[in-house]
């Protein structure tokens, strides 16, 4: 989530209402939360609050107060400062941050500022302010109204609009939180006056975060069943429904509920009160990021799941089916507020459930016709018009698979000779049911594949380790589709075959740029010297792409040669190339050395790094 801040406000970026004391303002009974005094400065957080609920927009008064003989000069907290930090030798940060440890109740901190984090751009650092404040010995100064959130920004590589950067610390209910500032300086002037420098902490405040209150959500749902009997492998769809029955539009997140979501649960049980299996996971049937979903007064919203992916159902019997919901609500007229653009599991929650009853037929006549019915639509046998692979026949098998039923492996093995898109997804499937069934297929139809099917087909067999699967891969080398040569490299890195090494050893000047990266990887990890002069080529190559450089460089290293140090060195002085991590990472593995910006690199270049590694020895 982006956070905007107009350049208008940047005097108040941090939300600061600064408040200069002549005298303290502190009175007798008000509880401070001291920190130790450092260069005659100490802060503490004023009257903390000691519980709230997570909708709250928590905001703290901080005191600062000069404890020594002589006057000291502080940056105020809208000030950004230069600062050291790993990432940069530009680095700016608001002087006084927070520092917030998270942990159940009862248990030891989980570390600081563990929360989530996010992100806003577009505040130019020439526009930031700098101002500052002088306290006499024994004066202090407070300043209201500041958040849980830490303003930096980076002055050197990163574009215009990314500078800026708002860390913001969610506090998620049934925790305590441990939260103290920090009021940090390293410069030792503004405009010509000697500053306060040093870190000093306040004391800590410890904060119970509660669930917030859902008074003003009216809510009524449940989860419902077409019918109450099925045959094993029919699929099992249940309905969720939720009505508002309140005043107010009400609103909430809705999608992600395929494989793996966190928003539904369904758990089955048999007679004897074992739970059925969750189904084993397989690639493309997860969901995604959801969206939200409004709903009026007296409106109604529902949505139908397929539960044979959360439960297995291979047996006959009589089940019991538990199914969970907690609905994360907020109301549509407080959207824009702070406190609602945060974290889900932060909103008031509404949890929903609702336990069916369900019994399984052994019919294998239907089974076997759904089956047929299924792999006939995929195959176009029957037309699709729900949306082919995302629509029910594809949903359905889904189901079947992922149970393993027998009955199923047969069928969906047609599907290998179905269209192209049918074959990548008939691939995953069939995989589902092991080595023993599965390789002996996928070997002797991995031919005939579509580029797609064939490389998820040769990636599973190269995993196993089936025999066989090595011609199948050194063809794929040669093969016209510059996918499936780029994939088919990459199976090389993580399996290395020797038929492949003369075809991989004559790659270097195959015309797709991925190609030619993994290949880099590809003889870095074949331990045949022959590989050197390629690497050696592909570290030199004319592509602006430097990925294809980085990992030539890499793979040089694996054979104790170093010619890619002055590369990397040139790489980062190119003011075109944006990938500096990945090129400092290449540096660090070649060198041993470590070091987090690009000016520290040069710096070591110039004065150790060439005379060690500027001919490549």
């Amino acid at each position: 989530m982006v956070l905007g801040i107009s350049v208008g406000l940047m005097r108040f970026a941090c939300g600061v209402l600064l408040m200069l004391c002549l005298g303290s303002l502190l009175r007798a009974a008000d509880d401070v939360k001291w920190g130790t005094p450092v260069n005659g400065l100490r802060i503490g957080i004023v009257n903390p609050p000691t519980s709230a609920t997570s909708d709250q927009e928590l905001t703290f008064k901080i005191v600062a107060e000069n404890v020594s003989q002589q006057p000291i000069t502080l940056p105020t907290p809208d000030t950004f400062m230069l600062k050291s930090d790993t990432r940069s030798n530009d680095y700016h940060e608001s002087p006084l941050t927070p520092v917030v440890e998270k942990n159940k109740i009862g248990t030891a901190p989980i570390g600081p500022f563990s929360e989530s984090s996010v992100s806003a751009s577009g505040i130019p650092s020439d526009v930031a302010p700098k101002t500052m404040v002088t306290l006499a010995p024994g004066k202090s100064i407070t300043w209201d109204s500041i958040p849980l959130k830490k303003f930096s920004y980076f002055g050197d590589h990163l574009p215009p609009g990314d500078k800026t950067d708002v860390q913001e610390c969610i506090l998620v209910p049934n925790f305590m939180f441990h939260i103290r500032f920090r009021f940090e300086n390293q410069a030792k002037q503004m405009d010509g006056t000697n500053l306060w420098t040093g870190l000093a902490d306040t004391g800590i405040a410890d904060v119970e975060i509660k669930p917030p209150s859902t008074d003003d959500f009216k809510l009524t749902g449940g989860f419902t069943l077409s019918k109450p009997v099925y045959f094993v492998g029919e699929p099992i769809e249940a309905t969720f429904t939720v009505t508002n029955t309140g005043t107010e539009t009400i609103e909430f997140l809705t999608g992600s509920n395929n494989l793996g979501s966190s928003r539904f649960s369904f758990v089955a049980t048999d007679e004897q009160g074992n739970t059925v299996r969750y189904p084993i996971p397989s690639n493309g049937l997860r969901g995604g990021f959801g969206n939200i979903t409004r709903i009026a007064p007296g409106a109604t919203y529902s949505e139908t799941l397929l539960v044979n992916k959360w439960c297995a159902f291979s047996e006959p019997g009589k089940y019991k089916l538990v199914c969970k919901r907690t609905l994360n609500v907020f109301l549509s007229k407080n959207r824009n507020s702070p406190a609602y653009a945060k974290s889900e599991e932060g909103l008031p929650a509404i949890p929903i459930e609702t336990t069916l009853d369900i019994t399984l037929d052994d019919n294998p006549g239907a089974q076997t016709a759904l089956i047929r019915t299924e792999v006939d639509t995929l195959l176009g046998n029957i037309p699709i018009s729900n949306g082919g692979l995302s629509g029910l026949a594809s949903n359905h098998l889904q189901s079947l698979v992922l149970a393993q039923t027998p009955a199923t492996f047969p069928e969906i093995v047609r599907l290998l000779d179905g269209p192209a898109e049918v074959q990548a997804e008939a691939v995953l499937w069939i995989s589902v049911y092991g080595y023993e069934k599965a390789s002996p297929l996928l070997l002797d139809h991995a031919p005939r594949l579509s580029p797609r099917a064939r490389i998820l087909a040769l990636r599973t067999l190269s995993q196993w380790n089936a025999p066989g699967v090595e011609p199948l891969v050194a063809a794929a080398l040669s093969d016209s589709d510059p996918e499936l040569r780029a994939d088919a490299v990459l199976i090389c890195v993580d399996r290395w075959y020797g038929t492949c090494v003369p075809i991989l050893l004559k790659m270097e000047t195959d015309l797709d740029t991925r190609v030619r990266e993994y290949l880099g990887r590809a003889l870095g990890v074949s331990g045949d010297p022959k590989a050197i002069p390629v690497l050696i080529q592909l570290l030199h190559d004319y592509d602006p792409d430097p990925h294809i450089k980085i990992e030539a460089a890499k793979g040089l290293g694996k054979f104790k040669r170093y010619e890619g140090v002055p590369v990397m060195i040139g790489l980062l002085n190119d003011p075109k190339v944006e990938v500096k991590d990945d090129v400092m990472d290449a540096l660090t593995k070649l060198t041993g050395q470590k070091f987090d910006n690009q000016n520290a690199w040069l710096d070591w270049w110039e004065k150790t790094g060439k005379a060690q590694y500027g001919a490549g020895n």
